[in-house]
C-alpha cells in the first residue's frame, strides 16, 4: 500500500471488524505507516497500542526508523528490543546490519 488514505480506510476497517488485536493485522499496519507516512509518529503510535509484539513488529519499526536516514532511532528501538529480551545473542548480529553500514551508524 502506498496511499496513506487507502491504508488509513484499511485500519479503520481492522478496527470496525475487531481485528485491532491480530499481530498480523498490527505489523501490517505498522508496515503502512512506518513506509507511507512523513514521520515515524503514526507507526510509533501503533507500536504502542499493539496488544501483542512479535519480533516482525520490532524488526519493522527498527526499519523504518533506519530507511529514513534516523539510525539512531532505530538504535533506540534495538536497545529496547533487547531489554525487552525479544532477541537470542546469536540474533543480534543480523539486527545491526539494519542499522550499521560499513562500521557506522547511518544518519
Amino acid at each position: 500500500m502506498k496511499s496513506l488514505p487507502c491504508g488509513n480506510l484499511v485500519h479503520g476497517l481492522a478496527v470496525k471488524h475487531g481485528m485491532g488485536g491480530s499481530v498480523y493485522v498490527d505489523n501490517a499496519l505498522l508496515d503502512m505507516y512506518a513506509t507511507c507516512c512523513a514521520t515515524m509518529d503514526d507507526a510509533c503510535v501503533v507500536f504502542r497500542d499493539m496488544r501483542e509484539k512479535n519480533d516482525v513488529s520490532w524488526t519493522t519499526l527498527i526499519t523504518g526508523y533506519t530507511h529514513r536516514g534516523y539510525g539512531y532511532g532505530g538504535l533506540r528501538i534495538f536497545r529496547q528490543m533487547l531489554m525487552a529480551n525479544i532477541l537470542q545473542f546469536r540474533d543480534h548480529c543480523f539486527a545491526h546490519g539494519a542499522v550499521f553500514r560499513k562500521g557506522r551508524v547511518l544518519e
